[in-house]
């Protein structure tokens, strides 16, 4: 789903595997980290930036343009955002009794189980 609407995505002005060979993922050592990675100078460019920043959108929202333009919604519970929000859970995920009247502290594991998490 994410691929097809990348592909078909003409505002980005680069595919995915242009992107792929410009990271140097295919090489026997691809880069590691973010530094590595913009180092290859994808950032620096305009169509690859605007490629790489809709993948980002992709992975966290989990929210795709299908074949006839729409928005939709490929996972709402697996979406990566929910990962990186500590405090809260997706809204169709319950914790035990009670675990919603607990405080949070910046920095503590969430304790409500999120879909094996």
């Amino acid at each position: 789903l994410y691929l097809q609407s990348l592909d078909a995505d003409p505002t980005t002005g680069a595919a995915v595997t242009g992107l792929l060979e410009a990271t140097g993922m295919h090489d026997a050592t691809p880069p590691a980290s973010l530094a590595a990675l913009t180092e290859t100078g994808i950032f620096a460019q305009e169509p690859t930036k605007k490629l790489a920043n809709r993948i980002t959108k992709l992975w966290y929202t989990g929210i795709y343009t299908n074949e006839a333009g729409a928005e939709t919604v490929a996972t709402y519970v697996d979406a990566l955002s929910w990962r990186t929000l500590r405090f809260t859970k997706p809204r169709t995920i319950c914790g035990y009794p009670g675990f919603w009247a607990e405080a949070w502290l910046p920095g503590e594991p969430i304790k409500a189980p999120i879909n094996g998490m």
